[in-house]
């Protein structure tokens, strides 16, 4: 979890001041009540839990693992550049139903090309 909760609820104030949203905002996502959002503003929470950071991911438009890296719930990636993180983030975005079709294009354009070579072969 969250080493310093107010480190993270200062990173959350800094977003919403720059993307000029405010709390109802954030609770206006669905994912939490108000109530919750005005503890975690005045640390009135001892953790921050996957719904609050749905609704900060909703209302700021940041990428979820980027408000759970924040949150200190997932860690945050060493080592990679800045395009390797963007890419792992696209793909993150790729639904599984996505990524089994693309695979099964993939596989039957594999298939086409060995059967294009046997029958050259002939």
């Amino acid at each position: 979890m969250v080493d310093n909760l107010s480190e993270f609820v200062s990173w959350v104030n800094s977003v919403i001041q720059e993307k000029n949203i405010t709390q109802a905002d954030i609770a206006r996502t669905g994912f939490v009540t108000r109530a919750a959002v005005s503890a975690l503003f005045v640390l009135r929470i001892k953790s921050v839990g996957v719904e609050m950071c749905r609704a900060i991911s909703a209302a700021t438009n940041i990428p979820l693992e980027v408000v759970y890296q924040k949150a200190g719930l997932l860690p945050v990636p060493s080592g990679l550049s800045d395009e390797q993180q963007a890419v792992v983030h696209a793909v993150s975005q790729v639904s599984d139903l996505k990524i089994l079709r693309m695979i099964s294009a993939m596989l039957n354009q594999a298939q086409d090309e060995i059967n294009r070579d046997k029958q050259g072969r002939k």
